[in-house]
C-alpha cells in the first residue's frame, strides 16, 4: 500500500472477492516520520536598535512531531559595506527554540543592519524544508560613547611638542549608523590639576552642551574643566593618516 500518510495509524484488513467473502481482522500499524514540511508566515519587527522579534506558522505537514526550530540569519550592514566585509564583521548565526515556540526574540544584533531570516524545523526523521526568508531592519543608532568600539581603548594618542599636539585620531570599529561628521575637542583643565587628576577614570568630561569656542576659553583658568571644538570635517575627509595636529 502507497501514497499513505507518515506519522499516522493505518488499519488494514484483506477479504477475497466473492459473495460471501469475509475481511481478515483488522491489522493495525503506525508509520515512520518523515521529513516535514517548512514553517509559513514568516514576520519579523524591530524592537530597538538590537533586536528583532521574528514569528512563524507551524508546518502544515508535521509529519511527526517537531522537536524544535532553528532560526538562521545574516546580517549586512546598510552601510559602508566594503569595510564591513573587510573588518570580518558579517553576522552569521543560529539560535534554537525548543518545544511548541512559534516565536523568538533575537538580541545582541548590529544597529543599522538589514538581516535575513528563515527557519527549519525538525522531527524524529531530523531536518526539514527550510521556509522562505523574510527581511528585518535594526534602526542606526548613536555611535558609541566613550572608548567604546574603538581602535585605541584609552582614546586618541597625542604627541605633544611645545605648544602643539599631534593627534593620532582612533579609527571607530563600531559606528552603528553612517557617520556625518568628526569632532576634535580640547579639554581644558583646571591649574590645579594634579598628576592623580590625569587619569583618565578621574577627568569629568564637560558636558556638550557647555562646548565653547577658542576665543572664548583662551585664557581660562577657573576651577572646572572646560573644552572647546578645534576642527569638524566630514566623514569622507577624515584624516587619511589618521593625525590631525592641535
Amino acid at each position: 500500500v502507497e501514497n499513505l500518510n507518515p506519522y499516522l495509524e493505518h488499519s488494514v484488513s484483506v477479504a477475497a472477492l466473492g459473495t460471501s467473502a469475509v475481511a481478515s481482522v483488522f491489522i493495525t500499524a503506525q508509520l515512520e516520520e518523515a521529513a516535514v514540511s517548512a514553517p509559513t508566515q514568516l514576520e519579523v519587527t524591530s524592537i530597538d536598535e538590537t533586536s528583532l522579534t521574528l514569528t512563524w506558522t507551524e508546518p502544515e505537514m508535521p509529519n511527526g512531531i517537531i522537536t524544535n526550530y532553528q532560526v538562521m540569519y545574516v546580517g549586512r550592514k546598510l552601510y559602508n559595506v566594503s569595510e564591513m566585509e573587510l573588518a570580518g564583521l558579517n553576522l552569521e548565526g543560529f539560535s534554537n527554540t525548543s518545544g511548541p515556540l512559534l516565536s523568538i526574540v533575537l538580541t545582541d544584533l548590529v544597529p543599522g543592519t538589514q538581516y535575513t531570516l528563515s527557519v527549519t524545523a525538525f522531527n524524529g526523521a531530523g531536518e526539514g524544508n527550510a521556509s522562505m526568508s523574510v527581511i528585518g531592519n535594526t534602526p542606526v543608532d548613536a555611535p558609541p560613547s566613550g572608548s567604546d568600539g574603538f581602535i585605541f581603548p584609552d582614546g586618541p594618542r597625542i604627541a605633544f611638542d611645545g605648544q602643539m599636539a599631534t593627534i593620532l585620531l582612533p579609527n571607530p570599529l563600531k559606528i552603528n549608523g553612517p557617520l556625518s561628521h568628526h569632532q576634535v575637542i580640547v579639554v581644558l583643565l583646571p591649574d590645579s590639576t594634579t598628576s592623580a587628576d590625569l587619569q583618565p577614570a578621574n577627568i569629568l568630561f564637560p558636558s556638550i552642551d557647555s562646548f565653547q569656542t577658542y576665543a572664548d576659553v583662551s585664557g581660562y583658568s577657573g576651577a572646572s574643566p572646560v573644552a572647546y571644538i578645534t576642527a569638524e570635517f566630514a566623514d569622507d575627509l577624515f584624516p587619511a593618516d589618521n593625525t590631525f595636529v592641535v
